[in-house]
């Protein structure tokens, strides 16, 4: 069960950085992704994921779509604030439904896809955040089903990786044989 949103552990609105550890999942956006830390801007009200009950929180935890935690520095999944901003649940801040065509989260990738948006980042990262992958993930998702867009192998650091998934979420429907979807 997917939890609720609501006011932050804090009772106050919390606009920060924080680090996410993108965890492996069947997300479509964190495709390729898994394993990776990267701060991200935090800018909420009602972030805490409320569950039922702590068993339900563990459970979903263990699911496997749990699509990134905040982490300290470290890199382990924390509820202690300021790390985690509202409290949430050992450090759940993004989900994902079994086949990954919809992914929630809190934080804000779009504000720091760019590293010019970031205080500080690694010179070998360029223009362009880790979070940046998430979108191009997205877009080859859609072309991938639009049948527009190629696979391409894109480097980022010292990993590379396709910028589509090898095989689309179930639901296509497209007649291409080499869809498994």
């Amino acid at each position: 069960h997917w939890p609720r949103f609501v006011q932050n552990k804090s009772e106050r609105f919390e606009a920060r950085f924080s680090s996410l550890r993108i965890e492996r999942s069947p997300s479509v956006l964190f495709a390729g992704m898994e394993g990776s830390v990267i701060p991200v801007a935090v800018s909420h009200g009602e972030g805490y994921a409320e569950f039922r009950d702590a068993a339900t929180a563990q459970a979903c935890s263990d699911s496997g779509l749990v699509a990134a935690r905040y982490v300290d520095n470290h890199h382990r999944a924390t509820e202690q604030y300021p790390l985690n901003p509202n409290g949430s649940p050992l450090g759940m801040t993004a989900l994902t439904t079994t086949t990954g065509r919809v992914t929630i989260m809190m934080p804000h990738p779009e504000r720091v896809f760019r590293t010019h948006a970031m205080s500080w980042h690694p010179a070998e990262w360029g223009e362009h955040s880790p979070w940046m992958r998430l979108f191009e993930n997205a877009r080859a998702w859609v072309g991938w089903h639009g049948h527009s867009v190629r696979p391409r192998l894109l480097a980022v650091g010292a990993k590379s990786y396709c910028t589509f998934p090898s095989r689309p979420s179930r639901g296509c429907s497209c007649s291409r044989t080499a869809c498994s979807g």
